[in-house]
């Protein structure tokens, strides 16, 4: 009989090593820089389910996983020398993993010689749009502004006063301030503001501007909610303030007429194309009167960033390194430079869908998005030091791999499509390892979008994505879309294969749906445990009652041998124990000895009811 997988796994240890993983994940595995995926779970969880899997099924397995996205499963199949299949929806996710796998295969010299050729053809356009006054532009911050209705008075949409320190230094004192009033951006004192050198006006260092989103005219006092004057008229973004680098220092100042003059001077290219679609993390985005992709950034950046593109498609270099080099290039546009907010206290400017999550802010960071080794997080000179970090990490995989006298990775497919149909023959995999969507926490088709768009893809709902939709409506979908993914994995699982499936969520109905995607599709769980699984200290969970853990559930096709529960934690782990109990309704639905309204069971578990200030 074949034992349990996760009664293999050395638990020992794994939760801090996760989060140590967690913490700084580029470090231990460079290769998922290559592109941007939301919700990748920890790879070394992932390369210990797989070990186990080794040592519970066998030495050489072929892995599935119909959700690969961002190949966490796949890339750990491959470090230990088994056969892979990855199949995932969404083309953004899957030429993104073609592209980081392809690294493996890529020598530094071609590599390096490619990147050479096309910094050649680049960067004298680089130069002109971002080298001013004897220094590079590292970013270019504007602020929204719009006519006051009731008297006309131009109002600029600073979000507070203090809108950046000058440095990163902890003792910080000296910062720049905005004024609502005029417009200028003024240097003073962070412990006690400062006069606009413009109109007077006192700016202090802990006003907020734009309360709940309401703006407020200083001349007349007119208030209203950002989104209805944005309904009205359409917001204008003017360049206040850009940061410098040249010779590893950096430095913010004023806007000269000569930065205004260089981000002008541009065509209007029809990149990126393509509607933004209504849904729950793009209505923010069209409340403030974006309307295409294409708006989300300022002309000089849509012209330089197609040109790169343009340069790397007619490149004189291996198709596969200029694959990746695409892969990077696309990449850089979550950087835009209307919606890309800056970090006043930490200088650093954060993607478009920071915290998966679309956000509309009116002080925005432009970077320039080829970039400098100085400043400018996620531009291509940084992906592009990311990729070489890469190549080293797959050389090193490959001589710990002969080390142990096995080659780096068997046969491995990454398909496009929905994975209620995968090419792949009946009970063939020996192990189903997959993250599936979490109900409706993470919207992947939305946030994706503007990939695709630069990609010429399509860029609205991905049909067939097993999600619940952005406005929470199709639950019952949801289980059902589930259901018929599972069950084609049902079909090419072989009958010792085992399912492990990652899973966790403060919504009892989503472990409601799983029960009833997972018995319908014909698998029962043998066993389950739970592991740390996000960056507890991330600004997104930190002091919030988000899940930090996941719930580890190991399924077999009904009937399964023997259910093997594991001891309940301490009941003062909430976590812990909310999702050990999760497992064990889980268990008791799928094979079919109880029926549980897990809704009414778990909703009033500790977990799902404390809260952190």
């Amino acid at each position: 009989m074949t034992m349990s997988v996760l009664e293999q796994l050395r638990l020992s240890g794994l939760d801090e090593r996760i989060r140590r993983e967690m913490r700084n994940r580029e470090i231990y595995t460079p290769p998922i820089s290559t592109f941007r995926w939301w919700a990748r779970r920890s790879h070394i969880l992932f390369g210990s389910i797989v070990e186990a899997a080794q040592a519970a099924l066998g030495r050489s397995l072929l892995i599935v996983d119909p959700f690969a996205g961002g190949g966490t499963s796949i890339l750990e199949a491959v470090r230990r020398g088994h056969r892979a299949y990855g199949q995932d929806i969404n083309p953004w996710a899957v030429r993104g993993m073609r592209a980081m796998l392809s690294l493996m295969h890529v020598a530094p010299e071609q590599f390096e010689d490619a990147v050479g050729r096309l910094a050649e053809s680049v960067v004298p356009t680089v130069k002109r749009a971002y080298y001013v006054h004897g220094a590079w532009t590292t970013h270019a911050f504007r602020v929204a502004s719009f006519s006051c209705p009731r008297c006309s008075s131009k109002v600029w949409l600073y979000p507070y006063a203090l809108l950046s320190l000058a440095t990163r230094r902890t003792d910080e004192d000296t910062a720049w301030f905005g004024c609502r009033r005029c417009g200028a951006v003024t240097k003073g004192s962070r412990a006690h503001g400062v006069r606009c050198h413009g109109c007077g006006e006192a700016l202090g260092s802990a006003e907020v501007y734009l309360p709940n989103r309401q703006a407020r005219c200083p001349e007349c006092g007119f208030t209203a909610k950002v989104s209805t004057i944005a309904a009205e008229q359409r917001l204008q973004y003017e360049i206040v303030m850009v940061e410098r680098a040249l010779d590893g220092k950096r430095w913010l100042e004023p806007v000269t007429p000569a930065d205004i003059q260089a981000a002008q001077e541009w065509p209007d290219t029809h990149l990126p194309a393509g509607d933004i679609s209504d849904g729950k993390e793009t209505a923010v985005l069209l409340r403030h009167g974006f309307r295409q992709w294409r708006d989300l950034y300022p002309r000089r950046q849509r012209a330089v960033l197609t040109e790169l593109l343009d340069a790397i498609r007619t490149l004189r270099a291996d198709e596969t390194v200029k694959e990746i080099l695409y892969v990077a290039a696309v990449g850089t546009a979550e950087m835009a430079g209307l919606a890309s907010r800056w970090d006043r206290f930490y200088l650093k400017a954060y993607e478009v869908t920071a915290n998966h999550r679309f956000a509309f802010v009116p002080f925005t960071a432009e970077p320039n998005i080829w970039g400098d080794e100085t400043s400018g997080r996620g531009t291509f000179v940084r992906r592009v030091r990311q990729l070489r970090r890469s190549l080293t990490w797959f050389r090193r995989q490959q001589r710990l791999a002969e080390g142990l006298g096995r080659s780096l990775g068997g046969e491995v497919s990454i398909v496009e499509g929905p994975s209620q149909k995968m090419a792949l023959p009946d009970a063939s995999a020996h192990l189903i390892l997959t993250d599936p969507p979490y109900y409706g926490d993470v919207q992947y088709g939305e946030l994706s979008s503007i990939f695709r768009a630069w990609l010429g893809a399509p860029t609205g709902p991905l049909p067939h994505e097993v999600v619940v939709d952005s406005r929470g409506k199709n639950g019952d979908a949801y289980a059902a879309l589930l259901r018929s993914v599972l069950a084609e994995g049902h079909r090419v699982l072989r009958k010792d294969g085992r399912l492990i499936l990652t899973f966790h969520n403060r919504t009892p109905r989503a472990y409601q749906a799983l029960a009833e995607a997972l018995h319908g599709a014909g698998f029962g769980v043998i066993t389950w445990r739970w592991v740390a699984s996000e960056n507890e200290r991330d600004f997104a969970k930190r002091d919030k009652t988000a899940c930090t853990m996941d719930l580890l559930l190991e399924c077999a096709p009904l009937p399964v041998p023997q259910v093997q529960p594991p001891p309940p934690p301490d009941e003062n782990d909430v976590e812990a124990h909310f999702l050990w109990m999760a497992g064990q309704l889980l268990a008791g639905v799928t094979n079919g000895g109880i029926s549980v309204d897990m809704d009414r069971v778990l909703r009033d578990h500790p977990f799902l009811k404390e809260t952190k200030p």
